[in-house]
């Protein structure tokens, strides 16, 4: 393939009007035709020459170069610059036009293009050209630039946790610097295939290529199926290493709501003005590093500036005020001190100043007339300042590529949280306010991360930038995972908050008496136990557009007494609000809605249960009634437990011990006991847990016959007791306590079993057992260090760690951790001891050369392993662990160690 032959689009701003002497700017960009086509060339880069001509009554004059260069990632460094100049005597209504030609770096024409211009007297010549010839771009006074940055630092530096909390929260919150737990996500290239929520590509997924994925019939899974995998294909790319690039001057950024795209942008605002912190400055790259993150260098000293889109709407812009971008910055500027006069911006713009413009929200620009309109002025303006970067966020739901694609704008989708951006976000928000204490952040940390993967709801929720967020915020207040329910409950309150829909119902000329936040959340939970009862039930979570209008109408009706001729417009228009603004329901397909994330439809269908219970609407034994029916549908797990934490603990109670004797044939069954491992699991959700103590034995009873039948199928290579043994470890652990009134029966029943558990090949359940017996008896610390002295290894293991987290502020016991890290006999034991210094005592000055000696002279290659994965990972700034892990890569014995040290190196891109 030749330059040639390789499609190609020119990107031209031209006027197509023009007045007699009038003199205006022409800018040429260029693009691949075809984004994903392969670069055919063995260089980086390939230059493409320009001629511009002009036919009667038009000349040409070149800014600076005539050719462009073609970059392999699908882009050129920025638009070539003419001037043309119209003639005196020109006759006015004349047609004439431009011609653009490309010229290979051989010298060959290869493409035309004619560009009509016609004159008109009534058109004015702009009057900013003479400064556009200028080689030096005009300067921002220093003084009115330096105290625009400081006001922007002032005004971005904290993150705002106020609109992520309900209104009538009064709870204080401490200031948490954005630099400081900001974590830079990942793009794909262009949208997804079809404007299908994240949920149905999740369900997609987690059926597999036989499962049922409970898809809406008017959706075709085999074509869903290709799209995902078509687009999951695409290379998921840093998004500030993306928007620094040369090829990336236009750019629109899309996510799904909470994706992050304003926070993004305030990030960038932040950082292109400066921190003003101790910590801002250069790496050995020189590339701008604030706080833990590098600025990519293609980005530093551009202005940064920003147009807020949701105030292009105000009827107070268009009345009396200069209503273009720049008059809005202008705007900020005489109100807020968070712009710059238009005096000062334009010909520093106009002359090629280096800046980026961030046009947030473009999806919060409701009616879609203003909405195109927006989009054609921000085409307009990335034409007239070709120099300066632009970059449009939106809601992927409803955006529409067309204009902005035309114009040369790239389309990138912000991606989900992965496990090590949602584990990095979590470490940088819990060392905000323990700095001075790192054994408490570490506490906290891990506190959030055992809800985060204890959950499959969390963890659904935990991908979204600012559900984990609130997710956060209650974890610093109380006990997750228990306490997860309160994540749910705010997030869906701070969405209900934000769903107006009486300004939408107003906009339509629809007079109703307004819906109260409880309204607007009784629709909901009603949405959420209609689809309870459908044909697929909570497995589902869609539901036909024509039966959620009837839901409304109904509530209006019932509610308001709305007679039929208001009600059911009314509740058209709120569909219709659906279509265009994704906030907890969301369109699946033609005519289909289902909520957003299915833990929303699980609080709520929990919550609705809830309501009607307190309301007297139904009975506690219907309520029981729905334990007994649905326990062993996985759909219902999650519902099941929230409401065994919203109920009264008396009947939380009921429901465990109805659920103890829900199947007594279960260990001649080849299927999970659901019913036990539900009721274990719920006993963490009750508030109060005196009211189990009459229960306890059995609830005691039940988990040892749990592990021993989870024991013997391990034995035989059958993992799914295991696993679902593994998953519950965190609520056992949570349960059996100090203070658990069957402790005796438990430690008597592990005595005799802990040798049976051991020699498993995967150690999970004797690992369960002996963790939850070390949490017996946690508050001794000589029975821990007599179980460290037991036969059994895995008793040892547990007794080591549960000494390193219960016990570090104890004197004795760092000396007595080292000792059992290097006479134990088994390679376990001394791992173990190995990584919870490592954790617990990184402070220590003595910890790093204690760490290197046991990296490399203990005879084990997983303890070696696991001290140079803590060296890596607690001490990568230390300038001599590069040169260490090096030195590992090359001379360790064992394979796994060494590209243990290898994969080090490759993460500190060295």
């Amino acid at each position: 393939m030749t330059v040639e032959t390789m499609a190609l689009q020119p990107l031209v701003g031209w006027p197509r009007q023009v007045a007699n002497g009038g003199r205006y700017l022409v800018t040429v960009d260029l693009r691949p035709g075809d984004l994903q086509a392969d670069w055919p060339y063995p260089e980086e880069e390939y230059p493409v020459g320009l001629m511009l001509t002009g036919r009667t009554g038009l000349t040409v004059e070149s800014l600076g170069q005539t050719s462009l260069v073609l970059h392999r990632f699908g882009g050129t460094y920025g638009p070539a610059r003419f001037v043309v100049v119209v003639d005196d005597h020109i006759l006015d209504g004349a047609e004439t036009s431009l011609w653009l030609t490309l010229i290979s770096s051989g010298g060959i024409p290869f493409h035309t293009t004619e560009l009509p211009v016609t004159v008109n007297s009534d058109t004015p010549a702009p009057a900013v050209l003479h400064r556009v010839a200028g080689s030096r771009p005009s300067p921002l006074p220093g003084a009115l630039r330096e105290r625009y940055l400081r006001r922007l630092r002032e005004r971005y530096r904290r993150v705002d946790l106020e609109v992520l909390l309900p209104a009538a929260d009064s709870h204080p919150h401490p200031v948490i610097p954005l630099e400081w737990i900001f974590v830079p996500q990942h793009v794909r290239p262009d949208p997804p295939p079809a404007e299908v929520p994240r949920e149905v590509w999740q369900r997609l997924v987690e059926a597999g290529p036989d499962g049922d994925a409970y898809l809406p019939g008017q959706l075709d899974r085999d074509q869903l199926e290709a799209m995902r995998r078509t687009y999951e294909e695409r290379p998921r790319r840093p998004v500030l290493e993306v928007l620094a690039e040369p090829a990336n001057r236009r750019v629109v950024l899309l996510g799904d709501p909470g994706a992050g795209k304003s926070t993004l942008v305030r990030y960038l605002m932040l950082a292109l003005a400066g921190s003003g912190s101790a910590q801002t400055g250069a790496d050995d790259s020189g590339e701008p590093v604030v706080g833990p993150v590098r600025l990519p260098a293609g980005l530093a000293g551009c202005l940064p500036l920003m147009v807020e889109l949701r105030t292009y709407a105000d009827p107070g812009r268009r009345a009396g005020r200069d209503a273009s971008y720049l008059g809005m910055i202008d705007h900020r500027y005489t109100t807020e001190a968070l712009g710059l006069p238009r005096s000062a911006l334009e010909p520093y713009l106009d002359s090629g100043g280096a800046a980026v413009v961030f046009f947030d929200g473009l999806d919060e620009v409701f009616d879609p007339r203003l909405r195109e309109q927006a989009t054609a002025q921000i085409a307009e303006f990335a034409a007239r300042y070709p120099q300066t970067r632009v970059v449009v966020t939106s809601r992927a739901i409803g955006y529409r590529p067309q204009l902005l694609d035309a114009a040369g704008f790239g389309h990138w989708t912000l991606q989900d949280l992965d496990d090590s951006q949602i584990r990095d976000f979590i470490t940088l928000w819990c060392a905000q306010p323990f700095s001075d204490d790192p054994v408490q952040a570490a506490r906290l940390r891990d506190r959030l991360l055992v809800a985060v993967n204890v959950s499959a709801s969390v963890r659904e929720l935990a991908a979204n930038p600012m559900l984990l967020t609130i997710l956060a915020i209650i974890g610093r207040r109380g006990e997750l995972p228990r306490e997860r329910r309160r994540v749910y409950e705010q997030a869906v309150t701070v969405l209900v908050e934000h769903w107006d829909v009486n300004r939408h119902l107003r906009d339509e000329r629809i007079t109703v008496d307004l819906l109260d936040h409880q309204d607007k959340l009784e629709l909901l939970q009603l949405v959420a136990r209609q689809m309870q009862d459908a044909p697929a039930g909570l497995a589902g979570n869609h539901v036909p557009g024509l039966d959620l209008i009837e839901w409304f109408r109904n509530h209006l009706e019932e509610r308001f007494g709305l007679p039929a001729e208001r009600s059911i417009p009314a509740a058209r228009a709120m569909l219709a609000q659906f279509r265009e603004r994704n906030f907890i329901l969301a369109r699946f397909g033609p005519e289909v809605y289902g909520f957003v994330h299915r833990a929303f439809l699980e609080y709520l269908a929990a919550a609705d249960l809830h309501r009607r219970l307190i309301n007297y609407e139904i009975t506690t034994e219907q309520v029981l009634a729905v334990y007994d029916r649905h326990w062993q549908d996985p759909a219902w797990t999650e519902v099941l437990l929230l409401l065994a934490g919203m109920v009264p603990d008396r009947i939380a109670t009921q429901a465990i011990i109805r659920l103890l004797d829900a199947d007594p044939q279960w260990q001649v069954r080849d299927r999970l006991p659901r019913h036990l491992l539900l009721a274990l699991q719920a006993t963490t959700e009750i508030r109060k847990t005196a009211a189990l103590a009459p229960h306890a034995p059995a609830l005691t009873q039940a988990l040892t016959s749990l592990l021993d039948e989870a024991a013997v199928r391990e034995n035989r290579h059958d993992w799914t007791f295991a696993q679902a043994i593994e998953q519950l470890a965190p609520h056992l652990t949570q349960l059996f306590s100090r203070a658990w009134p069957a402790a005796d029966l438990y430690q008597h029943w592990y005595q005799e079993a802990r040798h049976r558990l051991t020699g498993r090949v995967r150690y999970t359940v004797a690992r369960t057992a002996a963790a939850i017996h070390m949490n017996l008896i946690g508050q001794d610390l000589n029975a821990l260090r007599a179980a460290a002295d037991d036969t059994i290894w895995v008793t040892r293991e547990a007794a080591v760690q549960a000494i390193a987290a219960g016990w570090a502020s104890d004197p004795s016991t760092l000396p007595w951790l080292r000792d059992r890290a290097t006479t134990d006999a088994s390679g376990e034991v001394r791992q173990a001891a190995v990584q919870a210094i490592a954790a617990g005592w990184a402070s220590d000055p003595s910890t790093l050369p204690w760490l290197r000696d046991r990296a490399t002279t203990d005879d084990d290659g997983d303890v070696r392993q696991a001290a140079v994965t803590a060296i890596a990972t607690g001490w990568a700034d230390d300038p001599a662990t590069l040169p260490w892990l090096r030195e590992r890569a090359t001379t360790d014995a064992s394979g796994e160690v060494r590209q243990a040290a290898e994969a080090a190196i490759a993460r500190s891109g060295a």
